[in-house]
């Protein structure tokens, strides 16, 4: 049915958007430069509306992405759902992605690289554990394959353990033995690797005792 505008209003949020009124009631926003062809009191027919409406749904669900992501990198898989939980169609949805993509606003390779520094910066965790986060965020097996070629599990164990020697330095052989195999357990780490991690710190003990 066709309906009349009734103003063009200045958007706030956005200079570059007008927000546009149909039959005395707030429609949605059009493009300063579409807006020119516009005024009031014209007649719009539903192609014309569909189609001026459907730009603002572009607009839209692009600002909600860059908005979402600007908080911290995302994944595609991430950027897809929060998109679908706001009510956007799957074509839009693939659209908006890809112009994000394209714009090098989303890249899984450079989210998983990213991801695995955090983890290893502010939670350590294993090989398997990493993978099966990163998996989960949507990063195909390719790329977490890629990404996780230098991760060697014995190191970061031993890694996890150094930050915590002075906390644990009062424990005896059994009691150490026993805390650094169940803290490592629930960060994914193996027995082997735990035990690994185990006797480097008592090495780096013994070391210490030696020097003192």
């Amino acid at each position: 049915m066709a309906q009349v505008i009734t103003d063009l209003t200045t958007y706030k949020r956005n200079s570059g958007r007008v927000c546009l009124y149909l039959n005395d009631r707030y429609a949605f926003t059009v493009k300063l430069l579409d807006s020119a062809g516009l005024k009031k009191g014209q007649v719009l027919d539903d192609g014309r509306i569909s189609e001026l409406k459907k730009e603002h749904d572009r607009y839209q669900a692009y600002s909600r992405a860059i908005h979402y992501i600007s908080f911290r990198p995302r994944s595609r898989q991430e950027v897809e759902r929060y998109l679908t939980g706001k009510g956007f169609r799957s074509e839009m949805i693939s659209n908006t992605v890809g112009r994000l993509v394209g714009e090098n606003h989303i890249n899984d390779e450079d989210f998983a690289r990213l991801w695995i520094s955090s983890r290893k910066l502010h939670k350590p965790k294993s090989r398997s554990a990493l993978r099966y986060e990163l998996l989960q965020k949507g990063i195909d097996s390719e790329t977490v394959a890629a990404v996780m070629v230098d991760i060697d599990d014995n190191e970061m164990a031993r890694k996890i353990v150094e930050k915590r020697l002075r906390r644990w330095s009062r424990l005896n052989p059994e009691e150490l033995k026993k805390k650094v195999v169940n803290y490592l357990k629930t960060c994914g780490f193996s027995y082997e690797a735990s035990i690994n991690a185990y006797q480097h710190i008592r090495s780096l003990q013994s070391q210490a005792a030696i020097n003192r």
